[in-house]
């Protein structure tokens, strides 16, 4: 027979199941961003960003339910919240149980892992692509700065060159 506690568990999993589902998509949206930003592909990234805010709302929703699953665990078993981690689940659950709970667990820290690496790598090409326009906005305002224009005698006519983009504009 089930019980209170097992009911909860299996909530656990499922919640904990879902996190991954939506990692994992987060995962191929990253991995499709990289090939995004090397493009330049302003429209598709921004279709990507879209889908990544419409992904964190619902990881947001799991999140909570997985939260109040975890505080009916604690009061079902009269522990703390805070005491409620993989120790306690290594003591309390069934050896099947214990097993769906580390698969899915362990999988959730690799696509997390891969995430991460991922998201250094699409920060790094973002930065570099802020530092390229950055670079290319100061060649095009400072132009001429410094230059004198001549007039047709050849003397300095005391008026800089002709910018292309005025940076108080």
């Amino acid at each position: 027979m089930e019980t209170e506690r097992d009911v909860y568990f299996s909530e656990l999993i499922e919640e904990l199941s879902s996190e991954l589902s939506i990692y994992k998509e987060f995962l191929a949206l990253a991995e499709k961003k990289t090939g995004v930003l090397v493009k330049g592909d302003v429209k598709t990234l921004s279709e990507i960003t879209g889908i990544e805010q419409n992904l964190v709302l619902k990881l947001g929703r799991i999140e909570e339910r997985r939260l109040n699953i975890v505080k009916r665990i604690a009061a079902s078993s009269g522990k703390d919240i805070k005491d409620i981690g993989a120790e306690f689940f290594e003591k309390t659950l069934s050896s099947d149980e214990l097993g769906r709970f580390k698969s899915v667990s362990c999988e959730l820290k690799r696509v997390l892992s891969e995430l991460k690496q991922k998201n250094s790598t699409n920060e790094k090409l973002i930065r570099r692509a802020l530092d390229y326009i950055r670079f290319s906005l100061e060649v095009i305002t400072e132009a001429g700065k410094d230059a004198s224009v001549y007039n047709a005698r050849g003397n300095n006519s005391g008026q800089g060159a002709l910018r292309v983009i005025d940076k108080k504009a």
